[in-house]
C-alpha cells in the first residue's frame, strides 16, 4: 500500500465526514479521505483508495493513529470534555455529601441505641439490686421468726419465757437490736395483750428519771391523752414511794385485761422486745 502525505497530489479532492456518537467508521473514499471523530478533533488520512480506517469513536482514537492518520483537536470539544468532567466531580460529590449524611444519621441511631443500652443496663443493675435486697429482707425474715419474734404491722416482738427485772430485761433488748416495746395504738395494745397468754410482761415505759415524767425506752413520745385509756384503774399510783424508790417501771397485769399499771422496777417479769421496722431494714 503507498502512503501519501495531504499535500502530496494538488489535484486529489479531499472529502471530509462529520462523525457523530456512535459511529464507529469512516465511509468509503476513492482518494485520501479526511474524517472527524465526535467531539474530539479532525482525522487526515493519507490513504488512497478502498476504505479510510476506523476514526469515529474515542475508543478509535488509537486505530487511526496507527493507521497513519493526523490528529488535530478541536477547541470546543475539549471544553465541552471538561464541562462533562467537572459535571461528574460535582456528581460524585453529591453522592459524598449524601454518603456522609447517611453516615451521620446512621452514628446518630447507633448513639441513640447505644444510650437506651445504657439505661436498660441501669435499670437491669437496679432490678438485680432490689432483688438482693428483697431476698436478703425475707432472708432476715425467715431467721428472726426462727428465733420466736413475731411480725406484726411492720415491727418484730419477742414474748420472754423467762423473767427479769426491768433494767435487765432492757439490756436484753438492747442486745437483740431492740428496746423494750413502746405502745402506740389501740390495734397494738390489743396484739400484745393476744400473745401475753395470762401473764404479767414489762414494757418499756418507766419514769426512773424524774418522777411523773414518762418515757418510752426506744424514743417514742409519749403521750399522756393518747395512752390515757391504756392504763387500769387508779394507774399509774407510784404505791409506797419511800420504799425501794416507789413504782416507776410499767407492766400489762393480765387480772385488769392488760392495762398498764406501774410496779417496782426490780420485780421479775416477762417481758416484750420491739424491733421497728427501720431496725430490722424492712
Amino acid at each position: 500500500m503507498r502512503h501519501t502525505g495531504p499535500n502530496s497530489d494538488p489535484g486529489v479532492s479531499r472529502t471530509s465526514v462529520e462523525l457523530h456518537s456512535g459511529v464507529s467508521i469512516c465511509p468509503p473514499v476513492p482518494e485520501p479521505s479526511l474524517c472527524s471523530s465526535n467531539n474530539l478533533g479532525t482525522f487526515h488520512s493519507p490513504i488512497a483508495g478502498g476504505r479510510a480506517p476506523p476514526c469515529g469513536h474515542v475508543s478509535q482514537l488509537s486505530v487511526c493513529l496507527a493507521q497513519g492518520c493526523t490528529y488535530k483537536p478541536v477547541h470546543g470539544s475539549a471544553l465541552q470534555l471538561l464541562d462533562e468532567a467537572q459535571a461528574g466531580v460535582r456528581k460524585l460529590k453529591a453522592q459524598l455529601g449524601n454518603l456522609s449524611a447517611a453516615y451521620g444519621e446512621i452514628q446518630i441511631r447507633l448513639d441513640n441505641v447505644s444510650a437506651a443500652y445504657g439505661e436498660i443496663q441501669i435499670r437491669l443493675d437496679n432490678v438485680s439490686a432490689a432483688r438482693a435486697a428483697v431476698q436478703g429482707r425475707y432472708s432476715y425474715l425467715l431467721t428472726k421468726v426462727s428465733r420466736g419474734w413475731t411480725f406484726f404491722n411492720g415491727n418484730f416482738y419477742y414474748f420472754s419465757h423467762e423473767k427479769k427485772p426491768w433494767d435487765e430485761a432492757e439490756q436484753f433488748c438492747v442486745s437483740q437490736d431492740s428496746y423494750l416495746t413502746s405502745v402506740s395504738s389501740h390495734a397494738e395494745q390489743e396484739f400484745l395483750s393476744s400473745k401475753t397468754h395470762g401473764e404479767a410482761h414489762w414494757i418499756g415505759l418507766t419514769d426512773q428519771e424524774t418522777e411523773d415524767s414518762w418515757r418510752w425506752a426506744d424514743g417514742t413520745e409519749y403521750r399522756a391523752d393518747a395512752s390515757r385509756g391504756f392504763w387500769a384503774e387508779n394507774q399509774p399510783d407510784n404505791y409506797d414511794p419511800k420504799k425501794d424508790g416507789g413504782e416507776d417501771c410499767v407492766h400489762t397485769e393480765p387480772r385488769k385485761r392488760n392495762l398498764w399499771n406501774d410496779v417496782k422496777c426490780t420485780q421479775p417479769f416477762r417481758w416484750i422486745c420491739k424491733q421497728a421496722h427501720g431496725q430490722a431494714g424492712l
